[in-house]
């Protein structure tokens, strides 16, 4: 365990060997958390050491958390709507590696179609002061099916100081950051 009844068990100093990791959690209702992040690719990412990954894990509201691998052998992969199953990380080893293990989260959650929220995404991740981002929206019903956006639907930037958005299309005023 890295969290045990809602306490970290690593102290600040305590595993500063940093690495691309794997964790599960379970807060108190019951309901899981997961998390993967990457690691050991500067600088685009350096990873979490036990005390920082248990601290996500607590901030997520995990009363238990037990970090699962790391390294090379970390990877998430998921089956986001309208795609096929693909790897949503950046292995640290240069590419997949063979794992005899892994965990699996598997809806059963029926699907309804009736609109619940939606995935937005872009071509990129990151993006330059002043550009202009296309993002593309796909509805999701309750089970993470495909479901019809109403058409009233708008986006809005949460912070509006970072620029405007017209229809599907973000145009940074020049601001950095990271935009919601």
């Amino acid at each position: 365990y890295i969290v045990k009844d809602g306490v970290n068990q690593y102290k600040p100093s305590h595993g500063t060997d940093t690495a691309a990791r794997s964790v599960v959690g379970v807060k108190a209702d019951g309901s899981i958390v997961i998390m993967m992040n990457d690691g050991r690719l500067a600088p685009m990412s350096l990873g979490m050491n036990m005390y920082e990954c248990a601290e996500v894990m607590i901030a997520a509201g995990c009363v238990y958390a037990a970090n699962c691998d790391g390294g090379g052998s970390s990877t998430f992969m998921s089956q986001r709507p309208g795609e096929e199953l693909k790897v949503n990380c950046s292995p640290c080893d240069g590419s997949l590696r063979a794992n005899t293990h892994g965990i699996m989260f598997i809806s059963t959650a029926p699907a309804t179609g009736e609109f619940d929220n939606a995935y937005l995404d872009t071509e990129n991740d990151y993006y330059t002061p002043f550009s202009k981002v296309t993002i593309n929206a796909v509805g999701r019903d309750f089970s993470g099916a495909e479901a019809d956006i109403p058409a009233d639907a708008v986006m809005e930037l949460k912070d509006s100081s970072f620029g405007t958005v017209s229809g599907n299309v973000f145009t940074s005023n020049g601001k950095t950051g990271a935009v919601t």
